[in-house]
């Protein structure tokens, strides 16, 4: 721990600037956000007050009015002038649209100013990989005994580690892709000899067993998915790593299948998913999808606000939907809430923000895989049909945007030379 506190002090003391300290603020995130969300988003605004700070004392605000920042800010005009005055209950959404915009500087912030280089990477990857190597030794303790280090008792058949909730599978693999991707990026740059590339796949390997054993479907499924696009890819156009690809995917097939054979709650969780996925539109996420499209079929252009999901009340054969809050996909969630006119802000978004990573995987073979490991983690983000968290509330908005930020950031990095034509915005004095 004493060399971790020098490290840090170090990092941010060595040249007394803003943006270093920022960037060790960015890399705590992911731990407060295990502990206090309040902590996360007085963070945040930090985070944010900082970038505006240097960007109106620099007067650059050419690169935060284009590309993928410069279509986030108009989707929060938009939400602002047109949807929540709309709404069925503008009070309400604009609570929610208007403190949106943390997220949008929060992005910027990330992608323009703080991960500008590998170096930059060093701290963040570090401290994310403390964070997710502490919470999978929580998680795997409350696995086995039912109380996690941490104190959390296990609720059911879900893993919670040191959450208060079972969401921490979804926590894991939505911050090991890009946080794989940093330590690639630092492994190539740095030249790791093979040890230190042999603990990176072992890491990666009990990474991918732990959102199994969670017991969370939808992230289980997200992350299959994910890892199998990466390796299908890898044996069918990459001909280099066409048996490590084979040997890694029989581990993954291999993996699933025994401890689904083993644990009866992957099994029952597996049979559930196989169920709903057969008979979907009978489902109470189905009857989720179906409600949040008939919402939105009712008010085509603007939706009915944010939070109007749940003062909708829609008709429906099950008493249950109105218990929930959202229904349970982000691009139909975007729908019904802000109509066809916050979807399509949305849908070229992720557009934006997807099309640099294709440009990866059509590239060299090093960066082919550095592309392949940043879309797996954009699957597990965006998958368009998947059952997620609602896209707006606060603590998976908050693990959203830190995830997808350092992803863009990334690949800004490896798509530019980033340490001889830096991103415009900010400096090492500032």
């Amino acid at each position: 721990m004493s060399q971790l506190f020098n490290f840090l002090r170090s990092y941010i003391f060595r040249s007394y600037d803003l943006r270093s300290l920022n960037i060790v603020l960015f890399s705590f995130l992911p731990f407060s956000l295990l502990f206090s969300r309040t902590v996360s988003e007085i963070l945040i605004s930090l985070i944010c007050l900082s970038f505006l700070y240097v960007v109106v004392r620099q007067g650059q605000w050419r690169d935060c009015i284009t590309g993928s920042v410069g279509v986030l800010l108009i989707i929060w005009i938009v939400l602002n002038l047109v949807v929540s005055p709309q709404a069925i209950n503008p009070e309400s959404s604009f609570t929610r649209s208007l403190l949106w915009i943390r997220f949008v500087l929060l992005f910027a912030a990330v992608s323009l100013w703080l991960i500008r280089s590998v170096d930059d990477l060093r701290i963040v990857g570090t401290l994310w990989a403390l964070t997710l190597g502490w919470v999978m030794l929580d998680g795997f303790v409350q696995l086995a005994t039912n109380v996690s280090l941490s104190g959390q008792e296990r609720p059911g058949t879900r893993l919670t580690g040191p959450l208060d909730r079972p969401n921490i599978g979804t926590f894991v693999a939505k911050l090991s892709f890009p946080a794989v991707v940093m330590a690639v990026l630092i492994g190539r740059d740095a030249a790791w000899p093979l040890r230190r590339w042999a603990a990176l796949g072992l890491w990666v390997a009990v990474a991918y067993v732990f959102v199994i054993l969670s017991g969370e479907r939808s992230i289980t499924m997200l992350t299959c998915v994910a890892v199998f696009c990466i390796l299908g890819f890898l044996v069918l156009f990459v001909p280099a790593w066409r048996l490590r690809a084979l040997g890694m995917a029989i581990y993954a097939i291999l993996s699933f299948v025994g401890l689904s054979w083993f644990s009866p709650t992957v099994s029952q969780r597996a049979e559930l998913f196989i169920t709903h996925t057969r008979d979907f539109w009978s489902s109470i996420y189905g009857q989720l999808f179906e409600a949040g499209l008939r919402i939105w079929m009712d008010n085509p252009i603007t939706g009915v606000g944010l939070k109007g999901f749940r003062e909708f009340k829609p008709a429906a054969e099950s008493d249950d939907l109105y218990g929930h809050l959202h229904p349970h996909n982000i691009y139909i969630e975007w729908l019904c809430e802000t109509g066809l006119t916050g979807f399509i802000g949305f849908v070229t978004f992720v557009m934006v923000v997807t099309l640099p990573v294709m440009r990866l995987i059509t590239a060299g073979v090093h960066d082919r895989l550095v592309g392949l490991l940043l879309a797996g983690g954009l699957i597990v983000l965006l998958f368009p049909v998947a059952v997620t968290q609602s896209f707006f509330s606060n603590w998976s908005a908050m693990l959203f945007w830190i995830a997808l930020s350092s992803i863009v950031a990334m690949t800004r990095i490896v798509l530019t030379d980033s340490r001889s034509h830096p991103v415009k915005v900010g400096n090492t004095t500032s």
